[in-house]
């Protein structure tokens, strides 16, 4: 998320950092919140085998075994109800693979959400208009997530979508 010196609309997806939007809510217009959750206790976490693709290995650092476990994990922790076109899939993760191959950042990624651990107190302090939008279905941020964040930001708004 880029700060600017005027005030902007910030749109963030995952857990981004949610705390820099609530430090810095002078600056913003409004919010958007995409597949978020407060990293509240009590929410049901991923499913296991999301999870499991998360934190499993690629067989080899060669491209067709980097590609494959890609696309694995994409169809494991993507949208259920709206999977890639396969080829189209694979184009992405073959030019993300050659643009960065950076073997532990998936894991230090997670490690990194894991240990942020409760924000709904820091999320309460945002204060701008503010969307969320979650999946209804998704493996990875269960939608609960998504509507434990927009309660916890005053006034925000959630709109959940099927199959995503």
């Amino acid at each position: 998320m880029a700060l600017c010196d005027q005030r902007c609309v910030v749109i963030q997806g995952s857990n981004d950092r949610l705390d820099r939007s609530a430090d810095h809510a002078d600056r913003c217009l409004s919010f958007t919140q995409i597949f978020s959750t407060t990293g509240n206790p009590k929410l049901p976490s991923a499913r296991k085998e999301a999870l499991q693709a998360l934190v499993k290995r690629p067989d080899s650092t060669e491209e067709a075994a980097l590609v494959a476990h890609g696309m694995h994990l994409a169809r494991t922790i993507g949208s259920p109800a709206y999977p890639a076109e396969e080829e189209r899939l694979r184009e992405r993760v073959q030019a993300s693979i050659r643009r960065s191959f950076y073997p532990e950042g998936g894991t230090r990624h997670l490690a990194a959400i894991l240990a942020d651990g409760d924000r709904r107190k820091m999320v309460r302090g945002i204060s701008v208009p503010t969307l969320v939008l979650h999946g209804e279905d998704d493996p990875l941020v269960p939608c609960e997530g998504g509507r434990d964040t927009a309660a916890c930001i005053p006034d925000a708004t959630i709109r959940t979508l099927p199959g995503w």
